[in-house]
């Protein structure tokens, strides 16, 4: 009897988890919070590494612009480490306006090339920044408990 007993509150027990589990899933926990932290810092790192993308100029050096990009690569590698462990987030417009800026960050080999780079990095960066606010509310933004 005593087994009997201590098998279903073993049971019992396990489904509740598994619903809690379930519940944080479906309002949007999607991971761990461990997991969450690393999307947050990688995103934050991404979005310094736009920020200093932004701040190219036909003043630039080549390899000053070459060492963005990297830096930008760096970042979104980190971004996509991260996105891994994480069920929620809709990040496409944050990689589309990655791509474009890195795109032109590599098209920029000359003074020419580098003044269009800059054209288009601006709205790149736009875009990114609007993708990152948004995204960085879903996915980093902790909900305040109400009262």
């Amino acid at each position: 009897m005593k087994k009997n007993l201590v098998l279903i509150i073993l049971v019992f027990a396990l489904a509740l988890a598994g619903c809690s589990k379930i519940k944080s899933i479906v309002s949007g926990g999607g991971g761990s919070t461990d997991s969450k932290k690393a999307l947050c810092d990688s995103l934050s790192g991404l979005n310094t590494a736009v920020q200093n993308a932004k701040a190219v100029s036909t003043s630039t050096s080549l390899s000053q612009v070459k060492q963005d990009g990297q830096a930008l690569e760096d970042a979104w590698t980190a971004v996509q480490k991260a996105m891994k462990k994480m069920k929620e987030a809709d990040f496409n417009d944050v990689r589309n306006s990655y791509k474009e800026i890195v795109k032109s960050l590599r098209n920029a080999t000359d003074a020419a090339t580098l003044q269009q780079a800059v054209t288009a990095i601006q709205v790149s960066g736009k875009n990114f920044d609007t993708a990152y606010a948004k995204l960085n509310a879903s996915a980093c933004t902790t909900a305040q408990p109400t009262p």
